[in-house]
């Protein structure tokens, strides 16, 4: 073939192939995730709960003009938003909570103690503040609250151990310390324990109900084979997380880690509302993030409205 055919042929090639990749649709550079997370109902405020990524990345810029909120159809307007902001660290309250009855002897309380040290560790030794709580036929608070770390270090090693397994009772007076004691915006009870709960007077209704009122979240960890369920449902209850701990030597990376998650602002949104109209009947809410990151996300959280017979 001769070469200026050959060279024209090129050319025709090229511009096809230009012309078709111009015509592809264009790719979309990001796309948002809404995680609607929970509705906390606390009368007469509505309080919802999400996380927002871009394309996999957290993000928190949102602002009221991206979010839209309907309840029964029916658009909710008057609402606050609040996220934290990823470049300040939350100062935080804490209720380091731990299963001390006779099941934990040797390494299982020998990692509790560990991990317990390396999260009073990462505290700052100003503002951050915990109270330290064991837990087997009574519950015992070996540590007030407080922002002294060799006073926390101390009350950690001076746990000993005994019979049965007051679980509730113990998560209860963690709660009940950072309601009564707790003054920072970032308040957690972390709980670990290795059993089932044996003999508490405290039911996890009660334990949920006082934590959600007064906005502190439950952490919970399974230490070894344990029946995770209750676990699971209370840390999912009060916007905390569950975490299983097949042997000791992995409590410390998970203490360490919900210290990131507490120190982050939990990671969370919250959207407030107030509403008007006891009548017991079921609410759904839609959440939206409208044109935002490249794009809409919509969920939906149902809740029952308390009932008042006035």
């Amino acid at each position: 073939m001769p070469t200026s055919i050959r060279q024209s042929v090129h050319v025709t090639c090229l511009v096809l192939m230009v012309s078709a990749m111009l015509l592809l649709p264009a790719r979309s550079a990001s796309q948002p995730n809404l995680n609607f997370k929970r509705v906390t109902v606390n009368w007469p405020t509505i309080e919802l709960y999400f996380a927002v990524t871009c394309d996999g990345d957290a993000t928190y810029s949102m602002t009221k003009q991206d979010l839209k909120i309907f309840e029964n159809g029916v658009e909710v307007k008057d609402f606050t938003l609040w996220c934290p902001d990823p470049t300040v660290r939350c100062a935080i309250s804490v209720a380091l909570v731990f299963d001390a009855s006779l099941s934990m002897q040797g390494a299982p309380i020998a990692g509790a103690k560990q991990a317990g040290h390396t999260f009073v560790d990462l505290m700052d030794g100003v503002t951050d503040e915990a109270t330290v709580i064991g837990f087997n036929n009574v519950v015992t608070i070996h540590q007030q609250m407080t922002t002294l770390k060799p006073m926390l270090h101390t009350a950690i090693d001076n746990m000993t151990l005994a019979l049965w397994t007051v679980v509730w009772d113990g998560l209860y007076a963690g709660v009940l310390e950072l309601v009564n004691q707790g003054v920072n915006q970032c308040r957690a009870v972390i709980i670990l324990t290795d059993g089932r709960d044996t003999s508490s007077n405290r039911s996890i209704a009660e334990v949920v109900a006082l934590a959600n009122r007064n906005r502190v979240r439950i952490f919970t960890i399974g230490l070894g084979n344990v029946n995770f369920t209750d676990l699971q449902m209370i840390a999912s209850l009060t916007g905390g997380r569950f975490f299983n701990a097949p042997t000791p030597g992995q409590l410390a990376a998970i203490y360490t880690e919900i210290s990131t998650i507490i120190f982050e602002g939990f990671q969370e949104c919250v959207i407030t509302y107030q509403r008007n109209c006891a009548d017991g009947g079921m609410r759904t809410v839609e959440l939206q993030l409208v044109n935002f990151c490249g794009g809409t996300d919509v969920k939906t959280k149902t809740y029952r409205a308390p009932l008042d017979s006035t």
